[in-house]
């Protein structure tokens, strides 16, 4: 890599992205451009509310453009110099305490104050060493968009070259008309009106099974009429096999890496297509639509509390490019929780989930006759 080629050239993605990574911003001059803007570490500033309120401004105009356009990452932690008419990096600042803020702090900042708010924004908090040893980078990666995203300050902003700038009326209808198809979501849940707490059956050392509904939303003002959910659960909680689903005969190794913990378990896979009319198509703005319920059980007592358990899913419909993601689930044997952790990194043999699932091995289709949705 030579001075003044662009991000895209590194070879590990951004929320990856270590130390040396960075340094390899600085070394090869990378300048501000579509994809990429430097801001110094002050940017994270809480105290006082004034600071506060105008890092928050910075930080969604970016987010906005970067969405907007065609994604872009901010570094936070960088002083930067004039070259070329252009912004460069040109060292490490002070950096900010690991201790001070969270991701989850951080997303939960930006999309609170976006409109609407980005699912799959990913923040990478980068450990330093040397003078500031003890504090971090922060890397902020922001996927390109299926729907405009309106920033704090009610404008909507793309990225002309290094500069996030408003957009116009035609721009910000351009940027909804990306999306031709669907863009669904899922999580799990504890159904409405069941508590969270956990009996201990008969069996020794098992709990009794205790229910979590797998549901299903759409971002998108395209309904979904036609979609194949996966689930993919540790075999050790001997989960049901939910209706309409059917099991699939793989059984990868699923990670789970949490709070300086590593689980490992192999899985259990149960896939569905969901299609109208059969299942009602699911719209925009509706509440979760529940696609299953399963059994899920505990031992009564496990050596380290709380325990942690990964649940993974993945979705594909035609014309959106497949997503996944994944909840904790979190028990002390006599309590559930569930919760979406950013610093959490679930893995399939090794392999992020949609990597494992562009396998063609690892594609298996029911043998009943059913329409097989091709990854686009």
């Amino acid at each position: 890599m030579t001075n003044g080629e662009s991000v895209e050239s590194l070879p590990n993605p951004p929320w990856e992205w270590q130390q040396a990574d960075l340094q390899a911003l600085i070394d090869n001059e990378i300048a501000e451009d579509l994809h990429i803007e430097y801001k110094e570490s002050r940017l994270l500033a809480r105290e006082p509310q004034s600071a506060k309120d105008a890092c928050v401004g910075t930080l969604t105009k970016t987010v906005s453009a970067f969405n907007n356009s065609d994604s872009g990452v901010l570094v936070i932690g960088m002083q930067e110099r004039r070259k070329d008419n252009k912004n460069c990096p040109e060292s490490f600042d002070e950096g900010v305490y690991e201790s001070d803020f969270s991701k989850t702090w951080l997303v939960q900042i930006i999309n609170s104050n976006i409109s609407p708010s980005i699912p799959d924004l990913r923040v990478n908090l980068v450990k330093l060493a040397g003078k500031q040893e003890g504090k971090v980078a922060c890397v902020i990666y922001v996927p390109k968009g299926t729907r405009a995203v309106q920033a704090k300050d009610l404008l909507y902003y793309q990225r002309v070259e290094d500069q996030s700038l408003p957009m116009r009326d035609f721009q910000i209808r351009d940027v909804n008309n990306r999306s031709l198809g669907p863009d669904l979501r899922m999580f799990f849940i504890i159904p409405s009106g069941q508590s969270n707490q956990l009996t201990v059956s008969n069996e020794r050392d098992k709990t009794n099974p205790f229910r979590i509904a797998v549901v299903a939303s759409n971002l998108s003002d395209t309904l979904a009429e036609l979609a194949l959910f996966r689930i993919i659960l540790p075999d050790r909680l001997d989960p049901s096999k939910p209706e309409g689903f059917d099991e699939i005969d793989i059984n990868p190794r699923i990670h789970l890496q949490y709070k300086g913990r590593e689980i490992d378990a192999y899985s259990k896979i149960y896939s569905r297509y969901y299609r109208a009319p059969e299942s009602p198509p699911i719209f925009k703005e509706l509440q979760p639509t529940v696609v299953g319920l399963l059994d899920i059980t505990f031992r009564a007592q496990y050596q380290t509390i709380p325990h942690f358990e990964p649940l993974l899913w993945v979705a594909e419909s035609p014309k959106m490019e497949p997503r996944c993601g994944g909840n904790i689930l979190i028990t002390d044997g006599k309590h559930v929780e569930l919760t979406v952790d950013q610093e959490a990194r679930i893995t399939l043999d090794g392999m992020e989930p949609l990597d494992y699932w562009r396998q063609p091995a690892n594609i298996k289709i029911p043998d009943k006759p059913e329409p097989r949705i091709r990854w686009i």
